[in-house]
């Protein structure tokens, strides 16, 4: 019996990655920062998450007590894809995701955003061997998806499962 046949489903993520910084940190300032980060696969898949260090945290905080932003720095409304490290150079955000990959929780830390684009063929740098047109995304993930899927559709209106059903149709 297969794992999937179990019901248990691994997400299997390749290691050859391309990972995009934004904006990229000068060294002197990676300890306090925050940057957005989109790592690519060779399926063409995109993947992102905001990385934050812990001093950035404390800094926003520290603001919005003398603003008295976000009930005076009581809360803070984090992103959903988060990480948190000590500084943000390229080497540790790089540490980081292969270190994810390698666990096989690089999902749960990553938002998928779609596939890349004419757009991003044009205007980025990916290295030529990178895009292997063999590779899809992995079909655990996309099983995993479809499941919360599922659930939403439990609680939606007619309407909106008719809608959906004409897009799957390409109607």
């Amino acid at each position: 019996m297969t794992d999937q046949e179990r019901g248990t489903l691994h997400f299997m993520i390749s290691s050859t990655r391309h990972i995009r910084i934004s904006p990229e940190i000068p060294l002197e300032d990676a300890d306090d920062c925050n940057v957005y980060v989109i790592v690519t696969f060779p399926d063409g898949s995109r993947w992102a998450s905001d990385f934050y260090t812990y001093r950035n945290i404390e800094s926003i905080r520290e603001d919005y007590v003398r603003s008295g932003a976000c009930l005076s720095g009581a809360y803070w409304p984090a992103p959903s894809s988060l990480t948190v490290a000590d500084h943000l150079g390229r080497e540790r955000i790089e540490e980081v995701v292969d270190l994810y990959i390698q666990e096989g929780t690089f999902e749960y830390s990553f938002e998928y955003i779609g596939q890349v684009t004419e757009h991003d063929l044009e205007s980025m740098d990916y290295p030529e061997d990178l895009f292997n047109p063999e590779e899809k995304l992995d079909p655990s993930y996309v099983m995993r998806q479809f499941a919360v899927f599922e659930q939403m559709l439990e609680n939606t209106t007619p309407e909106t499962i008719e809608w959906i059903k004409r897009r799957i149709a390409g109607k």
